[in-house]
């Protein structure tokens, strides 16, 4: 078990993100409560608090103190192409709204679009609370990692 990305506490083990974490589904032997499931159990949105913070607009606050390497929720939205990407960019850029997220998918036919591997993630029609995280990704207090069951 020491391959895996998480410890028992369901902890990320790794300081740096990995290009993706492989958990294991529904055709592993494992038990039901393995720990390398850990993103398939974010934490409940009870724990996190939904508050306007000024000029930023609406922020995500934890209740509760959250330990290093806690997988928190998964980003939920819309699965787009580069090119519809850059045509809403244009649009929410002008109204000071960005919920995308830029992705890397697995290669084969149904992933390429005008050559490119790379994907989008659009929160701005369909999401969840993870929209309104604050991360960044020099330095911040929250880090995206890429997982796969």
């Amino acid at each position: 078990m020491d391959h895996l990305a998480y410890d028992h506490a369901r902890r990320l083990k790794l300081q740096q993100p990995l290009s993706v974490i492989f958990e294991c589904n529904r055709q592993c032997s494992c038990c039901t409560d393995c720990h390398n499931k850990t993103a398939q159990r974010p934490l409940a949105n009870e724990k996190m608090q939904l508050r306007f913070v000024g000029k930023k607009g609406l922020g995500v606050f934890a209740s509760h103190r959250i330990a290093r390497g806690t997988f928190i929720a998964e980003y939920l939205g819309e699965l787009i192409a580069h090119e519809t990407a850059r045509n809403r960019d244009k649009v929410l850029d002008a109204m000071r709204l960005q919920y995308q997220f830029a992705i890397a998918t697995e290669e084969g036919p149904n992933n390429i679009v005008n050559g490119e591997l790379d994907r989008t993630i659009d929160a701005f029609y369909k999401s969840n609370i993870v929209r309104f995280f604050n991360h960044a990704c020099d330095g911040g207090n929250l880090k995206p990692q890429s997982v796969t069951a």
